[in-house]
């Protein structure tokens, strides 16, 4: 197409222009985040990426406007690490979700979750599909005739565990932890009153241990912790072992210092408290693993959606 993106921008204003003149109600998504758009409109976002790239990416919104939300339209790892760490397309995908893949795109939508203001909502792509031979490997969920048959695949369980446990605010952070090999997100649901935690742990050398509290959670509350894991990075669900992904679920209870556990490598996990918790709590938000250090984070603001693609975002 002559013209490129500049070309596409003219369209793009062809197309607003027209639209609202009789529709002035309908948001307009434009399908690159490279458009000029206007105050209240949205642009798509599609990331097909390697586990590594994914991880790379979870500071990627950090930088977005809050006047134009971003719709990630399309996310799935695709392929696994390589030397150029790029998608090798021509030698086709691979051929299932994988563990160590899920696990990336937990990190990649931790950064998206504490951006909620600014991201409308994410959904895996695609999320069904026929089991064989599927046109597209890469899904969420395989299906055939048979219902006993349908796979749910590792990336499933790990969007279902963000999906059922929402935040309604982000909240603020405060950590002696570089970016990774721990990365979170954390904040409160304000129908519920639970503060909530959601973490995953990226090519560590081992366990990482976590000491964290919330304002207003006092010692003596309790919270579970769920815990997703699996044998190793390359492990997937299919017909003949359908679901590789370990579930554990543990209570805790906050010491003065807040709640202290272990993360392994390659997990992913969730710590929703029992509700609202008082007062007397020393910490501003929550502190990360080893419990110390200086203030960061992103901030209160509201939660987003989650989805598979094509799937209601609430």
């Amino acid at each position: 197409m002559n013209g490129g993106l500049i070309n596409y921008q003219d369209r793009y204003n062809a197309y607003y222009a027209a639209i609202k003149a009789t529709h002035p109600d309908i948001t307009l998504v434009a399908d690159t985040l490279e458009i000029d758009t206007p105050v209240g409109e949205m642009k798509d976002y599609h990331d097909y990426d390697v586990p590594d790239n994914l991880v790379k990416a979870y500071n990627f919104f950090d930088q977005n406007t809050t006047l134009v939300q971003t719709l990630i339209g399309e996310y799935a790892c695709v392929y696994p690490n390589t030397a150029s760490n790029a998608v090798n397309w021509t030698a086709g995908l691979w051929h299932h979700p994988f563990w160590i893949g899920t696990v990336s795109e937990a990190v990649f939508l931790l950064g998206a979750e504490r951006n909620g203001n600014k991201i409308f909502g994410a959904s895996y792509a695609p999320t069904l599909a026929v089991y064989q031979p599927p046109h597209w490997p890469m899904d969420m969920i395989y299906f055939t005739a048979d219902p006993a048959q349908t796979i749910l695949s590792t990336s499933y369980h790990m969007i279902s565990l963000f999906s059922s446990i929402r935040l309604t605010s982000v909240l603020p952070v405060a950590t002696n932890a570089q970016t990774g090999p721990l990365y979170w997100v954390a904040g409160q649901n304000d129908m519920t009153g639970s503060h909530i935690a959601k973490f995953a742990v990226y090519n560590s050398t081992g366990s990482v241990p976590v000491s964290m509290g919330f304002e207003g959670v006092n010692p003596g509350t309790k919270a579970n912790l769920t815990v997703l894991t699996a044998a190793d990075g390359y492990s997937y669900n299919w017909l003949d072992e359908p679901n590789v992904v370990v579930t554990t679920v543990t209570e805790l209870v906050a010491g003065p210092w807040g709640f202290e556990f272990e993360l392994p490598n390659l997990s992913v996990a969730v710590l929703v408290t029992e509700g609202s918790g008082g007062v007397g709590n020393p910490h501003n938000g929550w502190s990360g693993w080893n419990g110390k250090g200086g203030y960061g984070g992103c901030g209160r603001q509201h939660g987003w959606q989650w989805g598979g693609y094509g799937a209601p975002w609430c």
